[in-house]
C-alpha cells in the first residue's frame, strides 16, 4: 500500500473551505471525467494502445480539468513530447510555462508526465531492449533532465494517476480514475493539482503544503483538553489586538457545528460545547483574579496541561479585549436540542432563544483595571509633545514594534505620511515568507494601500511618485493567495479577507444608518442606543486596536458623526434614553467631526450635563493640547516647544490639530465648569495665544467664545495683554483676530467694567494697523473697545468710526454700535447717516411671502424699518422725501398712516410681525378691514393670529 504525500488528516484543515461549486466550469470538468470513466468501464481503454489515447487524455485531464491552458498560440502551459535538454529523450508531456521568443520556444518545466496504457503496471520494469526500468523510474529520469524548476512527476496508466514530488519515489498521491466521480476525491484532486495551485512564479500553494507536511502533525483538536483548544483558537490570531466576537463565536471550539451561528449578543458570547460548559462551571472571575476550582486543578494535573493558569488567564484577557463581557454555555445542551427539535421557529443558531437560567455565565474581566498606555490612548490624551518625544525614543531604542511606530507616525502624519510608508515597507520586506509573521505582513500591506490617497495629496516630487508607484503595484488578493493561503490557519485567513473587504465597517455602517433613521422618525423613542454603542465600540476597537489606518477617510468620519448624532438624540429625547453623554464620544467628536457639523448637532441643546470626571478630563486634555505647543519661559515670556510646531508643518497634522482645538473648546463652551477647574486653563491659554502663528479666525472665534463665557478666570492685565497682542497682529484686509478681539472686549466689559483700560497706545496702534494704502483707517473691528477704554481713547476711536461711516456706511457694524450703546438713533447725526445709507437702495427689497416666510432681495430696508420702529423714530417729511425709489411695501412700512390702502396687501403684515411694529399699526382702521376681508375669503393661520392678537379689542 502506498504512503501518500499528504494524509487525509493533514489536508482536512485546508479542504473544509474549498468548494467545488466555486470552481470554473465544474460541471464540464465532471462530464469529461465521466466520459473517461465510461471508456474505462467499457474496456475501451484496455483495447486501445497508448499512442491512440494519451494525447487526448493529457489535454482533457490536465488541460481541461486541471486548467493547464494549451490553446494560447504564444503562451501555453502544456507541451507534448518535449525533448529534454540533456539527451533529447522525451516525456509524454510537460506542464509549466512555454512561450515563443526570438530564438524559438522558451521552456520553464514544472511537471513531467509519463503515460502508459491501461494494461501496464507503472511499478514493474518494462520489457524493452533499451532499458528495463519501471514507468516511474523512467519519469523520474526525465525530471532530472528538464531543468531545476521541475518539482513534480506524474505517472499514469489511464486507470490511475499518480503525483510524485521529484525528491522521492517512496510516496505519492494516487487517484483512481473511477474515484474522481466522487466529490470528496475530485475536491482533493483539484485542490492539490489544479494549475492555480501547482504553478506559481515563486512558490506554488502545493509546494508550500509539501514543506508544511514535513512538520510534526499535532494531535487533532478533539483529543486536546478544552483549555488548550480555547487557547489555540484565540492564540492563532496573535498579531491582531482585536477580533470581531461575531466572527470568533463561529470558530472551533466555540462553535462545534458547521453552521454559521449568531452567538454574540449584548456583549455575551455563547458556546454550545459541553466541554466549555464543564470548564466554565469550575471558573470564577473577580477583581482579585481568576479562581480555579479544586476539581479543575485535579484535572489539569492529571492531563498534564502545561501552564494551564497562564492559558486560562490569556483566554479571559483576550475575550475581554475582544469586547466579550461574558462567556456563556448551556447547562443542558441535550435539553435545548430537544426543545429545538420540537419547537417551530426555535433555533439554537441564535442566542436570543436561550434564557439566562439555562446557561452558566462567567464574566471575562478579572483583576484590577489597568490604565492603557497604547499608542491610541496616548494620542487621545492630546499631549502631543510627550507623544512625539516617546515616539522618537521608542524608535531610537528599538523598544516598540515597527508596526506600532508606523501607526504612531500616521496619527501625526509625519513627513506627510511618508515616514509611515517607509516603516510599513520595512515590515513588508522583513516579514515576507515568515510563517510566524503572516498577520504582520498582511497589516503592512493593507496599510500601505490605505496610505495611497494620503501620500498622493500634497507635494508630488520624485520620491512621492516612486512611493505611489510602489503602492499601486501591491496586489493584496495575490498576496493573500500566494503568501497566506497555506501558511495561515483557515480561520485567520478568512478573517484577514474580511478585513481586506472592510466587512465589519460596512455592516456597522448599514446598521447605524438604519437605526438612526428609526430614531429620527420616532423623535428618540424607537431604537436600541446600547446596541449602537456596542457595535460602534467593536468597530472602533477593530480599526484602532489593530492599527488599521482607516480613520482618516471620510466614510469613517461620517459614520462617527452619525453615531455622535444618535447619542445626542438619545440624550435630548423627550424621554431621555441616557442621562449623560459618555466622554468617549466627545473625544470621537473632537477627532472626526468637523466643527461646523459639531455645532449643528449641539446647537439645539442647552447646557450639556457632563459627569465631573468628564469635565475634569476634557479640561486636562485642553491643557495638554495648549502646553504641548507653548510653555512659560523666563520672565513670564511664552516659548514654543520644539517638537509640535515642527510637526505642524505637515498639512494633515495641522488640520487635525485645528479641528481638535476648535471642537474641544466648542464642547467646553456647552457645559458649566467650576471656577477651580477652569482656572487651570487661564495661563495655558494666555501663554499659547502669545506665540501661536497658525490658528485661523474660526479657531480663534471658538476660543474667544470660551474666553467670553469664562472671562472671570483671567486677570484684567491678562485680557489687556491679549488684546494688545491681537491688535498688534492685525493689518488691513487681515481678519484673523477680529472675533477674538470682540470676545476679549466683551469678556472685559462683563467682568471689569469698573477698571477701564488706561493704555492710550492701544487705539493709535489699532488704527495704524487698519489703514489702507491711501491712509484711511478701517476701525470697525475695534468698536468693542469703546466700552472698556478710558474716555480720551474712546473719543478718538469714535471720531475715526464717524469718518468711516460717512465714507462707507456699514449697517451691521452700526447695529453693533447701537447694541453696545455707544451711539443712538436719537442722535440726529447718526440717524441722518443711517437714512442717507438706506435711501440709496433702489428697487424692490421685499419679494413676497413664500411658504409662509418673508423673502427679500436684500435686507437693508427691512432692517431700517425695524430699527426706526424699535427706537420709536418718527420720520419727518424731509426725511421721507429721500425714499423716492422704494417699492409699495417699503413705502407703506415707512409711513403707514398716510399710505394709499387701495394697494395694500395683507401679506405685508407677516413681514413686519413684530410686537413693536404691529402695536403701532393697530390704530389704522384700513388695516383691520383688509384683514377681515382677507380672512373671510382666504384663511391664513399667521394672519389670523395677528388679527386676534392685535386688532380684536378685548
Amino acid at each position: 500500500m502506498n504512503r501518500p504525500i499528504f494524509s487525509k488528516q493533514f489536508l482536512a484543515q485546508y479542504l473544509k473551505d474549498f468548494r467545488l461549486a466555486t470552481q470554473t466550469d465544474i460541471f464540464r470538468k465532471k462530464d469529461i471525467i465521466d466520459t473517461w470513466i465510461k471508456m474505462l468501464e467499457s474496456h475501451r481503454l484496455d483495447r486501445s494502445k497508448e499512442e491512440e489515447t494519451k494525447s487526448r487524455f493529457i489535454l482533457e485531464i490536465f488541460g481541461d480539468v486541471l486548467g493547464f491552458n494549451y490553446k494560447n498560440p504564444s503562451n501555453w502551459l502544456i507541451r507534448e513530447e518535449l525533448k529534454t535538454s540533456v539527451d533529447a529523450t522525451k516525456p509524454d508531456a510537460a506542464l509549466g510555462r512555454f512561450k515563443i521568443n526570438e530564438t524559438g520556444i522558451e521552456n520553464d518545466v514544472h511537471v513531467v508526465i509519463e503515460i502508459k496504457d491501461s494494461k501496464t503496471s507503472v511499478d514493474k520494469p518494462q520489457n524493452r531492449a533499451a532499458f528495463k526500468i519501471s514507468p516511474v523510474d523512467q519519469a523520474f529520469l526525465y525530471a532530472s533532465k528538464v531543468g531545476g524548476n521541475c518539482k513534480w512527476v506524474v505517472v499514469s496508466n489511464f486507470t490511475e494517476i499518480r503525483f510524485y514530488h521529484q525528491s522521492s519515489q517512496g510516496e505519492y498521491q494516487s487517484y483512481q480514475l473511477d474515484d474522481l466521480r466522487h466529490d470528496d476525491v475530485l475536491r482533493e484532486f483539484l485542490f492539490l493539482f489544479h494549475k492555480d495551485r501547482l504553478t506559481n512564479t515563486v512558490k506554488s500553494a502545493t509546494d508550500k503544503l509539501y514543506e508544511l507536511r514535513e512538520k510534526k502533525m499535532e494531535s487533532v483538536q478533539s483529543e486536546k483538553h478544552i483549555i488548550d483548544q480555547m487557547y489555540e483558537a484565540i492564540y492563532k490570531f496573535e498579531g491582531l489586538d482585536f477580533v470581531d466576537p461575531n466572527f470568533l463565536c463561529n470558530v472551533y471550539p466555540f462553535n462545534t457545528s458547521e453552521d454559521y451561528v449568531w452567538h454574540y449578543n449584548k456583549g455575551r458570547l455563547l458556546a454550545l460545547n459541553p466541554d466549555i460548559t464543564d470548564f466554565l462551571k469550575e471558573i470564577t472571575t473577580s477583581g482579585e483574579g481568576v479562581l480555579i476550582s479544586e476539581e479543575l486543578t485535579r484535572i489539569i494535573e492529571k492531563k498534564k496541561i502545561v501552564e494551564a493558569r497562564q492559558k486560562i488567564e490569556y483566554i479571559f484577557e483576550k475575550l475581554h479585549q475582544f469586547r466579550v463581557e461574558k462567556i456563556c454555555a448551556p447547562l443542558d445542551i441535550k435539553a435545548l436540542r430537544q426543545k429545538e427539535f420540537k419547537s417551530l421557529g426555535y433555533s439554537l443558531r441564535h442566542f436570543e432563544y436561550i434564557s439566562e437560567d439555562e446557561l452558566v455565565i462567567v464574566p471575562t474581566g478579572f483583576g484590577p483595571e489597568l490604565r492603557c498606555e497604547c499608542i491610541n490612548c496616548s494620542f487621545r490624551k492630546l499631549d502631543f509633545d510627550k507623544y512625539i518625544t516617546k515616539l522618537k525614543q521608542d524608535e531610537q531604542s528599538q523598544t516598540a514594534e515597527t508596526l506600532d511606530l508606523a501607526y504612531g507616525h500616521y496619527l501625526i502624519s509625519t513627513d506627510n505620511f511618508k515616514k509611515s510608508y517607509f516603516l510599513y515597507k520595512n515590515v513588508d520586506i522583513n516579514t515576507k515568507g515568515r510563517e510566524d509573521k503572516k498577520i504582520q505582513y498582511f497589516l503592512s500591506k493593507i496599510n500601505q494601500l490605505y496610505l495611497l490617497n494620503l501620500v498622493s495629496i500634497g507635494i508630488e516630487g520624485p520620491q512621492e511618485k516612486e512611493i505611489l508607484r510602489d503602492i499601486k503595484s501591491i496586489d493584496l488578493d495575490r498576496s493573500i493567495h500566494d503568501e497566506l493561503e497555506i501558511y495561515v490557519d483557515v480561520d485567520v485567513r478568512k478573517y484577514l479577507i474580511e478585513i481586506k473587504e472592510n466587512k465589519l465597517f460596512r455592516q456597522t455602517q448599514d446598521y447605524i444608518i438604519e437605526e438612526l433613521d428609526k430614531l429620527e422618525k420616532s423623535n428618540g423613542a424607537s431604537y436600541d442606543i446600547q446596541e449602537i454603542h456596542r457595535k460602534y465600540l467593536i468597530l472602533h476597537a477593530h480599526i484602532h486596536s489593530n492599527k488599521i489606518i482607516y480613520d482618516a477617510f471620510s466614510d469613517y468620519q461620517k459614520l462617527s458623526g452619525k453615531v455622535f448624532k444618535a447619542i445626542v438624540l438619545a440624550y435630548s429625547a423627550k424621554k431621555p434614553l441616557i442621562s449623560y453623554i459618555p466622554e468617549f464620544y466627545f473625544i470621537e467628536a473632537m477627532l472626526y467631526i468637523t466643527t461646523v457639523d459639531l455645532n449643528s448637532i449641539l446647537q439645539p441643546l442647552g447646557e450639556l450635563n457632563l459627569s465631573d470626571d468628564t469635565k475634569t478630563n476634557l479640561v486636562e486634555k485642553a491643557k495638554n493640547l495648549l502646553t504641548s505647543y507653548a510653555r512659560e519661559g523666563h520672565w513670564g515670556l511664552s516659548v514654543k516647544e520644539p517638537l509640535v510646531p515642527t510637526q505642524l508643518e505637515n498639512f494633515w497634522f495641522q488640520s487635525r490639530f485645528l479641528q481638535i482645538f476648535s471642537n474641544l473648546f466648542t464642547i467646553l463652551c456647552k457645559t458649566e465648569l467650576s471656577v477651580v477647574l477652569v482656572e487651570t486653563l487661564s495661563k495655558p491659554i494666555f501663554t499659547f495665544l502669545k506665540v501661536e502663528d497658525f490658528l485661523g479666525w474660526d479657531n480663534l472665534k471658538t476660543l474667544g467664545k470660551f474666553i467670553q463665557k469664562y472671562g472671570h478666570i483671567f486677570k484684567p492685565q491678562q485680557l489687556h495683554d491679549l488684546l494688545g497682542h491681537a491688535i498688534g497682529g492685525t493689518k488691513y484686509g487681515y481678519h484673523k483676530y477680529d472675533e477674538l478681539i470682540k470676545s476679549l472686549c466683551l469678556a472685559y466689559r462683563e467682568n471689569y467694567t469698573d477698571q477701564p483700560i488706561t493704555d492710550r497706545s492701544l487705539v493709535p496702534k489699532a488704527l495704524a494697523n487698519s489703514m489702507n494704502p491711501q491712509g484711511e483707517s478701517d476701525p470697525r473691528r475695534f468698536i468693542y473697545l469703546c466700552p472698556i477704554i478710558e474716555e480720551q481713547s474712546r473719543h478718538k476711536l469714535l471720531q475715526e468710526m464717524d469718518v468711516y461711516l460717512k465714507r462707507y456706511f456699514d449697517q451691521f457694524v452700526f447695529f453693533a454700535m447701537l447694541r453696545l450703546e455707544i451711539v443712538s438713533l436719537h442722535d440726529d447725526k447718526y440717524l441722518e447717516m443711517y437714512i442717507d445709507s438706506a435711501a440709496k437702495i433702489v428697487g424692490t427689497g421685499f419679494i413676497g411671502i413664500i411658504d409662509g416666510v418673508a423673502e427679500y432681495n436684500n435686507v437693508t430696508m427691512i432692517n431700517f424699518i425695524e430699527q426706526i420702529y424699535k427706537n420709536n423714530i418718527k420720520l419727518n417729511k424731509e426725511q421721507l422725501k429721500k425714499f423716492t425709489n422704494q417699492a409699495p411695501f417699503e413705502l407703506w412700512a415707512l409711513n403707514a398712516l398716510e399710505f394709499d390702502y387701495e394697494i395694500f396687501e395683507t401679506d405685508w403684515l407677516i413681514a413686519v410681525n413684530r410686537d413693536y411694529i404691529l402695536e403701532e399699526l393697530v390704530v389704522i382702521p384700513a388695516i383691520q378691514q383688509a384683514l377681515e376681508q382677507r380672512l373671510s375669503r382666504d384663511f391664513n393661520a399667521t394672519l389670523a393670529q395677528i388679527y386676534f392678537k392685535y386688532f380684536v379689542r378685548q
